[in-house]
């Protein structure tokens, strides 16, 4: 809690244009004379118009007691709330970006057959565990001429069996443009649907955050 002293004529001249409902020129008073900030500046002026009539010390000034950790408070809580939400609007436009690209390919792609002929694999460590991880190599024909191609993703389990047919989108103008998606949803729109999950979690962080961090957003 600090404490603001203001003179008499201060005082004075601030009850005067608040009297004649120019709360914001007093605020703006305070403002600039006392170096505060506008939330802090308001405070004193509603102090002053609730105390009404004061009781002067020996120095013909008046101390008042504001609450700035508040203010602080809500500026920090602010700023949570700006960059956390600021993430996830991000996100958001990245998602959609990457679903709009995806969607316009799939448009302007052509339809081709193709089959799995063997997989891919790694290791994937996560929490001092080992997980083998496959990887589809799939074959086409564009043209006469054979391609190679792995999918996008990978999983825990060998998804398809070496030898079964699919189905997958290439570019019209391929193999001059190379883009190539298996006709699968993962493959198709898994990468736009995880950013739109991040982004969703974020918002809504966001918004968490505000109304549990303080409510006196500016």
């Amino acid at each position: 809690m600090d404490s603001i002293s203001l003179t008499k004529n201060d005082i004075q001249h601030i009850k005067r244009l608040l009297d004649a409902n120019r709360k914001i020129e007093a605020i703006k008073y305070i403002n600039e004379n006392y170096k505060l900030g506008l939330k802090e500046s308001k405070k004193i002026a509603d102090l002053v118009e609730k105390k009404g009539d004061f009781q002067y010390n020996s120095t013909s000034s008046q101390t008042l007691f504001i609450d700035r950790e508040k203010t602080k408070s809500n500026r920090t809580n602010s700023i949570v709330f700006l960059i956390i939400s600021g993430i996830g609007y991000a996100l958001l436009l990245l998602g959609l970006y990457q679903l709009t690209d995806k969607l316009l390919f799939i448009s302007e792609a052509k339809k081709v057959d193709g089959i799995i002929i063997a997989y891919d694999s790694h290791q994937s460590r996560s929490d001092n565990k080992v997980t083998t991880m496959y990887t589809p190599i799939f074959e086409f024909e564009v043209h006469g001429k054979k391609y190679k191609r792995k999918t996008d993703t990978s999983s825990s389990a060998r998804e398809y069996v070496v030898g079964e047919e699919i189905s997958l989108y290439v570019s019209n103008d391929f193999p001059k443009n190379k883009k190539v998606c298996l006709d699968e949803f993962w493959e198709k729109f898994g990468l736009a649907t995880v950013i739109l999950i991040f982004a969703s979690a974020f918002i809504g962080i966001g918004y968490i955050s505000k109304n549990a961090l303080g409510k006196n957003f500016p």
